[in-house]
């Protein structure tokens, strides 16, 4: 996935594993490319092959996020390309984060 945000107000320092695509057990794949000054970071987080999906719902990734500047910035999911274990696509619905910063 592809995130976009206000550098003059926020940086995303890392993406972590948010639980649920490890179903407890599992490890999963973090890859990351922070563009700061950009306020771009794509993401790619996989299981690891020939391992069955996981169901339901939860949290897949967490950000760790640093304030740099006063001022409101959206975390805004502008690409993403979701797939089932079988790398078929899954359609999401996403929102934007609102953050501000005093």
């Amino acid at each position: 996935m592809l995130l976009k945000y206000d550098p003059a107000v926020i940086q995303i320092v890392e993406a972590r594993d948010g639980g649920f695509l490890s179903g407890g057990t599992q490890a999963v794949a973090i890859v990351q490319r922070i563009y700061a000054q950009k306020g771009e970071v794509m993401i790619s987080c996989t299981r690891g092959p020939h391992t069955p999906g996981v169901n339901g719902s939860g949290t897949i990734l967490g950000l760790v996020v640093k304030a740099v500047g006063a001022g409101d910035t959206r975390i805004q999911i502008t690409e993403a390309s979701p797939q089932d274990s079988q790398q078929r696509s899954i359609p999401i619905t996403s929102g934007d984060a609102v953050i501000q910063v005093q």
